[in-house]
């Protein structure tokens, strides 16, 4: 992983990009186009194309190769755009549309350690109440 400035990003097409989100606890995730443009999920937008610059935020933006082909990933790309989906916490955020695009699944792993996170913290406190 690289953790690059913005501002001179050069992505490869199927790269990830993540940047740091609310507390920075979480990242935004998007995958790239290798012109440039990111393709993402916002709650505001749904699934989307935008620049890199506008997917930053002005935060910086770590590239992580994927080695994904790049002629899957922009056919992909073509058929989430064609068919936008609108963004949803639980079953289409950002990570399971960056999924869909890079593994042909929809997946969203930070989503499932907040998940297992909250279970493990609800059976700690029914262990130590009273």
């Amino acid at each position: 992983m690289n953790i690059i400035p913005h501002t001179s990003i050069k992505p490869r097409i199927g790269d990830i990009l993540l940047r740091p989100k609310g507390l920075g606890i979480i990242n935004h995730v998007g995958v790239s186009d290798g012109n440039g443009h990111v393709v993402h999920n916002l709650p505001s937008k749904g699934e989307h194309i935008t620049t890199v610059e506008a997917f930053a935020e002005g935060k910086p933006v770590t590239v992580k190769s994927t080695g994904a082909n790049p002629h899957s990933v922009l056919a992909k790309m073509r058929q989430i755009l064609a068919h936008p989906k609108e963004y949803c916490l639980i079953s289409r955020n950002c990570e399971h549309t960056a999924s869909d695009i890079i593994q042909g699944k929809p997946r969203s792993e930070q989503l499932q350690a907040a998940i297992a996170m909250g279970i493990i913290g609800f059976f700690m406190y029914l262990a130590v109440r009273d």
